[in-house]
């Protein structure tokens, strides 16, 4: 059991010790540690505490749980304890009651968890990005997760080539723009609206809040905290030099654009921009409104008001195709770009039923 491996292995009498060389010990015992892997395969319903829904028995709080793609998605009514639980590509789980997780919650990229109950134990979401030396906008979906030095690391973040104190992590901040103040090449560059993390220094991540983060090469960024979000969210929108926000999508699922904008309509304007990677992709509210918002995606509006932007748990669901980072078109239309130098702009021309010549707010 999870619950006991501790105290045996700190109690000193289970130990013996041997000052010759290790070689003369050796072999040691092989005897391993050995926990039941049981994995989901919805094969009668979508309840949890059901054997034939499973490959190896209903999981205990000493089991590994895998959770694959299944037709039928567990769903957790009651209160139980699990061991660890690992959410594959593209899987769901929905919780109505109450986990307590003895070991860990794991949720990778294209899964979702959905949670209006309570779940409890140390929850790892981990993104997986395409790119490497490319800028993503991001926001963590679990809570009480600090980006730091350690984090740096641990997710291959660059440190910037111009001031190196300068870490490939960063929120906007649209009160000031930033300048050289020095001008000088290698310290103190120009930052503009961006407020980077600087070395040493740690921070949490806030709810809501979108980041730019960049990655030295292709690879998962993880987020790892003590659960995930279960009720309705807000981030606290603010009119600067500009009034762009940066936010993002703090659930473990996906969110509806349409949704979140008549939701928020008082309090932004009609158009959200997704970085692509290496332009912005602009969606609009009205012509949009099915477009699905990845979990931990990262986007910017502009704030009408400075008030809050609510994200609704109720909104939450779970989608077959990841849209992170990604473009997906439901019409024809025509874009018309026009490129000077490093300046690029862009007209999106759909043929949509009932619209004017004129401006047509969540359209145009």
């Amino acid at each position: 059991s999870y619950v006991n491996y501790l105290s045996i292995l700190i109690d000193k009498t289970n130990w013996t010790s041997n000052t010759s060389s290790g070689e003369n010990i050796l072999p040691i015992s092989q005897e391993s540690f050995t926990i039941n892997t049981t994995n989901w395969t919805g094969g009668t319903s979508s309840v949890w505490n059901l054997a034939g829904n499973w490959d190896n028995g209903i999981p205990t709080e000493d089991s590994n749980v895998i959770i694959p793609d299944t037709a039928n998605d567990p769903i957790i009514t009651s209160s139980l304890n699990t061991g660890n639980i690992t959410l594959n590509s593209n899987a769901n789980l929905i919780i109505t009651g109450s986990i307590t997780n003895k070991g860990l919650t794991t949720i990778n990229s294209g899964a979702t968890l959905i949670s209006t109950g309570t779940l409890s134990g140390t929850v790892t979401y981990n993104r997986a990005l395409t790119n490497g030396s490319q800028w993503y906008y991001m926001s963590s979906p679990v809570i009480d997760e600090n980006y730091n030095n350690t984090w740096v690391t641990n997710n291959a973040i660059p440190s910037s080539t111009q001031d190196l104190d300068n870490r490939g992590i960063s929120w906007y901040d649209n009160s000031s723009s930033d300048t050289d103040s020095d001008g000088a090449s290698t310290a103190d560059s120009a930052t503009g609206f961006w407020r980077y993390m600087e070395e040493g220094t740690s921070s949490p991540f806030a709810v809501g809040r979108g980041y730019g983060i960049i990655r030295s090469g292709a690879g998962n960024i993880s987020f790892t905290g003590t659960g995930i979000y279960n009720s309705d969210q807000t981030f606290l929108l603010t009119q600067g030099v500009n009034n762009f926000n940066l936010i993002g999508n703090p659930f473990t699922a996906f969110i509806t654009l349409g949704t979140f904008y008549t939701t928020n309509s008082a309090n932004i304007d009609t158009d959200f921009y997704f970085w692509n990677g290496s332009s912005y992709t602009t969606k609009t509210s009205g012509a949009d409104s099915a477009y699905e918002i990845a979990p931990g995606q990262g986007f910017f509006v502009e704030a009408t008001s400075a008030a809050n932007v609510t994200f609704e748990i109720a909104d939450a669901s779970h989608q077959s195709s990841d849209t992170f980072q990604k473009s997906t078109n439901t019409r024809p239309e025509i874009i018309l770009t026009a490129s000077q130098e490093n300046n690029e702009r862009f007209a999106r021309i759909l043929y949509i039923d009932n619209t004017t010549k004129g401006y047509d707010a969540g359209y145009d």
